[in-house]
């Protein structure tokens, strides 16, 4: 434990070597819920052991995935848009781990009016945001694992690209009863857009909103799991999570959240589980778990916004 607390001390004390992050424009996209099961825990998901999401909030948590991991989820966001989502975690050896995930925001084509005709549209664009996620983590023995990810993170704006590329690292630390976890997430360069020289303004440089998580899950008993998060930020109020699990007869997950950001709130959401075994000789031993999830997120801004995903985690 003594090592441990050296590592995250000198993690803290690097953080101060990268540039500060306004965070008002650019990468916001970067600090939103990933997942169903994060709308509905209060986005405390730092040491999620179940949801190969997780990858994006620590890189370490793709040690938690004995075999191969898959997970895909969908949102109705805000105002018509949507998002998207796709990860894959596999280890290639006994203590190193491969993962792969994709995050996307986008909108349906948006017409363009103008002041001479505007009553028909004479053009249309897009507002995007990809983030492409290449992972690796290692076990360093039985309980300490850590992770380090590359994003591939771009924007398109009104037919104005910029892209970036940035680096997550994360640790964890599994007890009997639950995990502890840090993370720094988003270290890098900022955006920097296309310059319109011929207009009345020039679109800035912007700097990504690079964070730091820290948390953690406990098992108060067999069926009920909590989860508690904080998040900071440069430059934006400090984010306070909480999310409790608590699973029916094995097979179904309910889930209650919250944090203080006003873009999440309040969450609710449930998930179907079921777990295929096989026999092992007189022994029934687990192959894959397949699970549904729900969740509906509240939000005091603007409105409250839906989200669906599907995992397979084999054993």
């Amino acid at each position: 434990m003594k090592k441990i607390g050296i590592i995250i001390f000198i993690l803290v004390a690097i953080i101060g070597v990268f540039p500060s992050s306004n965070g008002e424009i650019s990468g916001e996209f970067l600090t939103l819920p990933i997942g169903p099961k994060a709308y509905a825990l209060g986005n405390a998901m730092v040491t999620a052991n179940n949801d190969p999401l997780s990858i994006f909030y620590n890189a370490a948590n793709i040690t938690s995935f004995p075999k191969v991991g898959i997970a895909v989820g969908h949102s109705n966001y805000f105002i018509g848009t949507k998002i998207e989502y796709f990860a894959f975690c596999i280890p290639f050896t006994a203590t190193d781990y491969f993962g792969l995930g994709v995050n996307a925001f986008y909108t349906d084509p948006i017409d363009v009016y103008t002041w001479d005709d505007p009553m028909k549209s004479n053009d249309q664009f897009d507002v995007s945001y990809n983030n492409l996620l290449i992972s690796y983590g290692k076990k360093l023995n039985k309980n300490f694992s850590f992770g380090l990810a590359y994003k591939f993170y771009k924007e398109e704006i009104v037919n104005i690209k910029s892209n970036t590329g940035l680096v997550d690292f994360g640790l964890k630390y599994d007890f009997q009863k639950g995990s502890f976890g840090f993370s720094i997430r988003n270290l890098g360069n900022s955006l920097y857009f296309d310059r319109k020289t011929e207009t009345d303004y020039e679109i800035e440089t912007e700097k990504i909103p690079t964070g730091i998580l820290i948390g953690g899950n406990y098992n108060v008993n067999k069926s009920l799991n909590l989860k508690l998060q904080s998040e900071f930020i440069a430059k934006h109020p400090t984010a306070f999570s909480v999310g409790l699990e608590y699973t029916l007869f094995d097979i179904l997950p309910l889930r209650i959240g919250y944090t203080n950001v006003d873009e999440s709130g309040l969450g609710f959401g449930f998930g179907l589980r079921h777990t295929f075994t096989k026999m092992s000789g007189k022994t029934k031993v687990n192959v894959v778990t397949l699970e549904f999830d729900y969740s509906y997120a509240v939000s005091s801004n603007i409105e409250d916004t839906h989200h669906l995903g599907m995992s397979l985690v084999f054993e």
